[in-house]
């Protein structure tokens, strides 16, 4: 029993997984990324996005290909962009998304990250209704050893991603840059974009108003 126990917590590879709309992807969502990239490595971290009719949607007027090509404009690896189904709250439906994009996700560990309103509506550790343990088991901050996690098949870890500070940060709106690309007035949020995705929306939008 111990010895199985001392297997399920073994040092393994972790799978870091940052979920969200990302309609558009700006620099808050950027500097979320790059937490993510300074603890785990590039290579580990995974953003995860739905699929939407391009311009059919007001909130979420990008296709996963539109938001796909801002994200590897703003510097991030494409093998890394998976499409989800589902929901992002939901431990199946992420995993689902790893393996659909082609990720080897057996014995691996799996991290997903939140913002800390997010992670509020996530039941973290303690018991199901049926008494069995929840599959987020804990917070990764909580982690007294981090080295050593359970399996992907066990359970998973919440990240917390911590409030970025700073006037640039703060007065982001996704809301505002939708509008902004609708008024055909991108310099308007310039500052709120990372520049790849900047120099990508005036290249598809500056000569277009479209339909938000």
């Amino acid at each position: 029993m111990f010895v199985k126990y001392l297997e399920e917590i073994a040092p393994r590879k972790k799978m870091v997984v940052y979920p969200g709309r990302f309609g558009p992807f700006h620099n808050g969502h950027l500097g979320a990324y790059d937490q993510l990239v300074k603890e785990f490595g590039k290579e580990n971290v995974y953003i995860l996005t739905k699929d939407y009719p391009s311009g059919q949607d007001p909130k979420n007027p990008f296709s996963f290909k539109e938001k796909k090509d801002m994200m590897v404009a703003a510097g991030i690896p494409a093998k890394n962009i998976l499409e989800m189904q589902g929901s992002a709250y939901k431990d199946v439906d992420v995993i689902k998304a790893l393996e659909s994009g082609g990720i080897s996700t057996k014995g691996n560990s799996l991290i997903v990250a939140y913002s800390q309103a997010d992670v509020g509506r996530l039941a973290i550790g303690g018991k199901t209704k049926k008494g069995e343990d929840r599959y987020y088991i804990s917070t990764y901050q909580d982690l007294k050893d981090k080295s050593k996690l359970y399996p992907i098949e066990k359970h998973g870890y919440v990240y917390m991603l911590k409030t970025i500070s700073g006037e640039a940060v703060e007065k982001i709106s996704a809301s505002d840059i939708r509008k902004a690309i609708k008024d055909n007035r991108l310099t308007d949020v310039k500052k709120m974009l990372p520049e790849g995705v900047y120099k990508y929306l005036v290249r598809k939008y500056i000569e277009t108003v479209i339909t938000l």
